[in-house]
């Protein structure tokens, strides 16, 4: 976590408020915290934010991958990066989530398709 500054959009935190809106989407800007530029590595780490999107559903816990595919379109340029990550299926132990990263010039810069698993607190 002490490797990337994230800041997430409002609309999409009401879950912290016990609200959560049920789109299943998270977005927000994220920089390296070291304030290097974004390499091909670093990529996978902003395609893979926190919190995960099942929150904006109302599913609360841990979500940790099963299955993560990345596809890295460029090498972003100099800056924040925006990303924005959406549940699309969420089914019994399991959720699709997919993420899409842009750079500062508003150029996809890479995207991901990933499997969770779901584990709410008990």
């Amino acid at each position: 976590m002490d490797v990337v500054e994230q800041r997430l959009c409002p609309d999409d935190l009401s879950f912290l408020t016990g609200r959560p809106s049920g789109r299943g989407r998270i977005a927000g800007w994220q920089r390296l915290a070291s304030g290097a530029d974004w390499d091909p590595l670093s990529l996978l780490v902003a395609l893979d934010p926190v919190p995960p999107a099942s929150y904006d559903l109302g599913v609360p816990g841990w979500a940790p991958t099963v299955q993560f595919s990345a596809y890295i379109r460029r090498l972003p340029a100099p800056g924040p990066v925006r990303a924005l990550l959406q549940a699309t299926e969420v089914t019994g132990d399991r959720m699709d989530e997919t993420a899409h990263v842009w750079d500062a010039k508003g150029r996809l810069a890479a995207q991901a398709t990933q499997v969770a698993a779901v584990r709410p607190p008990r």
